[in-house]
């Protein structure tokens, strides 16, 4: 195979089930791999090109087919699958296994070989039997495929190309593509049946939840003036502006003055698409707005009341004004006071004039950076520029970037102003403080600003804990005042010890002072610290770790003792009292307590989100997961596949969650969709939103 020659280079085998090819080749001999997985269709041998420390690595994958010669490249780049075991991957006992005709980083899965010749496959974050994994797979699609639950659930895999596979007998089916439509809009456009695609109230009830659907409709329902106002609101509540609706309606509807009116009141841009006669028209023009301007006959760029009127509505309308109206400097100017973006266009003369200039800075901070650099340096016109956008002080001369006033103006507005200001500006440390106190992030833009006056870094710790992994060796040095201000930055901020040198982590007495200020501060603990009596008895300490947890620290438990994390009566007080989502607060629980069902049903009762965050076998536990599902039908989509297939896990999801049908039917899986009784909650779900 054809590639870089690297030295750590690995090579793998990847399969990918498609659909079934006609004819066979049977007569020739098989690649190993495929003895591995008979179904496949196709080989891939995967190179890897580069392994990043994170896991992330750099194939290229090569096509082969049963039988051929050289191969096909078909893809290089970055997969962005995170291998917890890429060094494991190195030893060359892999192979990939690629479900689908493409390379999807969603449906590729590590597969190892045990010493007894059994293979594993790591699914969900852990290693499971091959043939349980075969049964969390669709089955291998071939063309013309008519059973309905067989392409639903390719489809939930790989998108609508499986609905291109089916029958015609399925695609023209209207019923089959509602539901299909449910699990992927995309379906509509891969030959769905005129009758749904020109069905007035399932497109419109589609375009309630995606406005897009509207593009998708048969061509009647362009002739509908009803149907295409509808979708013009639509588009309007949703700010979808991306696609066009009087684009798609009837020439007879693009000269209907009334409709046109209320459509271009919605989206200006709609005009374009208007008659040439509505063009023309001053009244629709008017009502289209700034935007409108753009596309309206060339007669009315010319007329200086109407250009007016527009540009107070939206500056930027300038850009379409006649050359006489762009010179007028009434008209520049009301362009200027509404935020023209169009400065820079301005003639000479105009952007001489102190007034415009004035207008134009200080509605849209970034014309500073046309502006002369007599009025870079005027302070009036700079600080009103950066009362616009802070962050114009980028563009101020030599002068004003210099001045206290300014930088301050700045930076109380938006700490992140300082990154591009001049450190030798007076008072800077004063500047920074404000910086840090408007949004306490803005220290990574705080490059060569001196960080080792004490006085000043007891003032701006407290604003900004996470300073103390960025302070100087000076001042790291200095152990009393490190010390002081990891204290303090502990009073903020309990992951303030995280990334510190181990001698700060290793010291017992400090540890216990910075654990009495944040319990959860004893998770850092290295070394001398970690082993000592007093900082074991603090982590063993239950009202101290009550007292955490009722404060809201509920990481705390992260640092608690094995015998703490393993007390259900605590883990309950933390799922219980915290705002943390669950799905987080499920990294919490010891593993051996996952194990303990009655407590997981209990707490799952409490906060169900929790099992989102679950270890596999407990997300593939059917008890486990109708507890939580009851509860919230949200969890849905984290269960494991084979719940998700399952009729009676996705009817309790529908529910208890008839908001979430459409997230619920793309996750569920196996064809469950299809299921009649499936079929009857998810209408009556959908009624409930349509009613809403």
């Amino acid at each position: 195979m054809s590639g870089k020659s690297l030295p750590a280079r690995l090579f793998l085998a990847a399969v990918f089930i498609c659909a079934a090819r006609a004819g066979g080749a049977s007569d020739r001999r098989a690649p190993p791999e495929e003895q591995v997985f008979a179904k496949a269709q196709v080989i891939v041998d995967v190179s890897i090109d580069k392994a990043a420390e994170e896991g992330y690595v750099v194939l290229q994958v090569h096509e082969y087919l049963r039988g051929s010669g050289a191969p096909k490249l078909v893809r290089a780049g970055t997969y962005s699958r995170n291998w917890t075991n890429i060094g494991s991957l190195a030893g060359g006992r892999y192979v990939l296994f690629a479900v689908g005709e493409h390379l999807n980083p969603e449906e590729v899965y590590a597969v190892r070989l045990k010493a007894d010749g059994q293979r594993e496959v790591e699914y969900e974050g852990a290693w499971i039997p091959f043939d349980a994994f075969k049964k969390r797979i669709p089955e291998p699609l071939i063309l013309g495929e008519r059973d309905p639950r067989k392409v639903l659930a390719a489809l939930g895999v790989f998108g609508p190309e499986a609905v291109l596979k089916a029958d015609a007998s399925l695609r023209t089916n209207k019923e089959f593509m509602k539901v299909a439509v449910l699990i992927d809009l995309g379906t509509l456009s891969c030959g769905g049946p005129t009758e749904l695609r020109g069905d007035r109230e399932f497109v419109l009830r589609t375009a309630r939840r995606h406005p897009e659907a509207v593009t998708l409709a048969a061509s009647n329902l362009w002739n509908d003036r009803e149907f295409v106002l509808e979708a013009a609101r639509l588009a309007a509540v949703a700010k979808a502006w991306q696609f066009t609706v009087l684009g798609n309606a009837s020439p007879a509807l693009r000269d209907d003055r009334d409709l046109v009116m209320e459509l271009v009141r919605h989206n200006g841009r709609e005009l374009q698409w208007a008659s040439e006669r509505l063009r023309a028209d001053r009244a629709v023009v008017e009502a289209a707005g700034g935007l409108g301007l753009y596309h309206a006959d060339p007669a009315l760029l010319d007329d200086r009341e109407l250009v007016l009127n527009l540009v107070r509505q939206n500056g930027n309308a300038l850009g379409a004004a006649s050359y006489r109206l762009k010179t007028d400097r009434e008209v520049v100017l009301a362009a200027m006071r509404a935020g023209s973006s169009l400065f820079s266009r301005l003639p000479e003369k105009l952007r001489a004039d102190r007034e415009v200039v004035l207008a134009a800075v200080g509605n849209y901070g970034d014309n500073l950076m046309s502006a002369s650099e007599e009025f870079k340096n005027d302070r009036e016109i700079v600080l009103a520029a950066v009362r616009n956008n802070p962050r114009a002080v980028t563009w101020a001369g030599p002068q004003t970037k210099r001045n206290p006033e300014i930088c301050l103006e700045a930076v109380r507005r938006d700490g992140y102003a300082i990154q591009n200001m001049d450190r030798s500006t007076p008072d800077m440390r004063r500047i920074a403080l404000e910086a840090l106190r408007q949004n306490p992030a803005s220290f990574h833009s705080m490059l060569g600003i001196p960080m080792d006056d004490p006085a000043f870094l007891r003032e701006a710790v407290p604003l900004c804990p996470r300073l103390v992994g960025y302070l100087p060796d000076a001042v790291r040095r200095n152990e009393a005042l490190y010390k002081e201000l990891i204290l303090a930055a502990l009073e903020k901020d309990e992951a303030a010890l995280a990334g510190l040198p181990g001698i700060i982590q290793g010291d017992p007495e400090f540890v216990l002072k910075a654990g009495a200020k944040r319990f959860y501060a004893l998770a850092y603990a290295q070394g001398p610290a970690a082993e000592d009596p007093r900082v074991l008895a603090m982590k063993d300490d239950r009202k101290r770790l009550e007292q955490a947890i009722e404060q809201g620290d509920v990481y705390a438990l992260g640092a608690a003792s094995a015998r703490l994390q393993s007390d259900p009566e605590i883990v309950r007080k933390v799922v219980t009292s915290s705002k943390v989502e669950g799905k987080y607060l499920a990294s919490l629980i010891r593993p051996s307590l996952w194990d303990d069902r009655q407590v997981i049903l209990k707490l799952l009762g409490a906060a169900p989100q929790l099992i989102m965050g679950a270890p596999w076998k407990a997300r593939a536990d059917r008890e486990l997961a109708l507890a939580a599902i009851e509860k919230d039908g949200a969890v849905f989509p984290s269960l494991d596949r084979l719940l998700r297939a399952d009729r009676q896990v996705v009817l309790a999801a529908l529910k208890s969650r008839p908001d979430l049908v459409e997230e619920i039917m793309r996750a569920a899986r196996g064809g469950v969709q299809w299921d009649d009784e499936v079929r009857a909650e998810t209408a009556r779900a959908l009624e409930k939103l349509a009613t809403k």
